[in-house]
């Protein structure tokens, strides 16, 4: 059977030795749509960082002290050619998060949902999965009647893509939680 993509080279699979990549997301960045793609030591730099948050305007915002989650991606998929079955072209990406302060972060959560960005994020293992793709954002409040629970910015991040997101090494002292 053919490749989708025709021409590309299988890469070797790596056995982990030890330890864990541990999950939850605990920091994202919002990043803006016309930034070009940064290599990976670029990601992995704390100046690539500090450089975009202090550029006025800024082209990057940091929401530290999150938690949030990325399940599985739904392949979108077409139907086959000839008698090939059915053929995976894409798939939908979700990426669901939480975090607090209602009043101050109204108008920062206003904008995002009118715009596109690239979007990454930090586990709480300290690796990053960065989105070279525009994301949508559709953040909303959170208020459960309980009163002894948080009320809370709940924000979906959306893309389209076939392929899954980068995943670099967190940078120190950037999202720090």
């Amino acid at each position: 059977m053919s490749d989708l993509f025709c021409g590309v080279d299988d890469e070797d699979f790596t056995q982990k030795d030890c330890g864990v990549d541990f999950a939850g997301v605990v920091s994202v960045a919002f990043i803006d749509i016309d930034t070009p793609q940064p290599s990976t030591s670029d990601l992995e730099s704390t100046a690539f960082w500090t450089d975009k948050t202090a550029a006025s305007p800024p082209t990057v915002f940091i929401v530290n002290e999150t938690r949030g989650s990325v399940p599985p991606a739904t392949p979108t998929e077409i139907e086959g050619l000839g008698k090939s079955g059915p053929q995976v072209t894409g798939a939908d990406h979700t990426l669901s998060f939480k975090v607090e302060d209602l009043i101050n972060n109204r108008d920062f959560f206003e904008n995002k949902n009118r715009r596109k960005y690239k979007f990454a994020y930090n586990t709480s293992g300290g690796i990053m999965g960065y989105i070279d793709e525009p994301v949508t954002v559709y953040a909303r409040v959170e208020v459960q009647e309980d009163i002894k629970t948080m009320a809370l910015w709940m924000v979906d991040i959306k893309w389209s893509a076939l392929s899954n997101e980068f995943f670099v090494n967190t940078p120190s002292n950037v999202f720090d939680c």
